[in-house]
């Protein structure tokens, strides 16, 4: 059993597909499972994840219907923790190593919410957003 599954819907995501999940295979922390749940693609999203041979990715085909197949992956995951991710995301290469090692010291936490940073399609910086920015929000 994998420690986190990387939960990761996608709908005609060819254009930012290979970037995504590229950062999720250079992540520093190696035991985690990419499931990710097509939800009905009709670009060739599908025929860019296919070309991956990693053994830690799962690809899964369905109609589209988003929250069905999104539900459908949460009970289809095999970690212990459950990271989202969209697939056209670009995680840094020690999110996961942070993020797990965070909730294994807190385990009174159910839910962590991380920095973003917005880029355009050039991959230039246009928004940093920190969530949550206090408790009350």
């Amino acid at each position: 059993m994998p420690e986190i599954t990387i939960l990761m819907p996608v709908r005609n995501g060819e254009k930012y597909i290979k970037e995504s999940i590229d950062s999720i295979l250079k992540q520093t922390f190696t035991d985690f499972e990419l499931l990710i749940m097509d939800d009905g693609s009709t670009d060739r999203t599908v025929e860019r994840i296919e070309r991956y041979t990693d053994e830690r990715i799962r690809l899964i085909r369905r109609k589209h219907n988003f929250i069905r197949n999104l539900n459908e992956g949460l009970e289809l995951a095999l970690g212990a923790y459950i990271a989202r991710m969209d697939a056209d995301d670009i995680s840094m290469p020690e999110r996961f190593v942070k993020q797990i090692a965070f909730m294994n010291s807190h385990p009174d936490i159910d839910c962590l919410g991380t920095w973003a940073i917005e880029i355009d399609d050039d991959g230039k910086e246009y928004f940093r957003k920190k969530m949550p920015i206090t408790h009350e929000e």
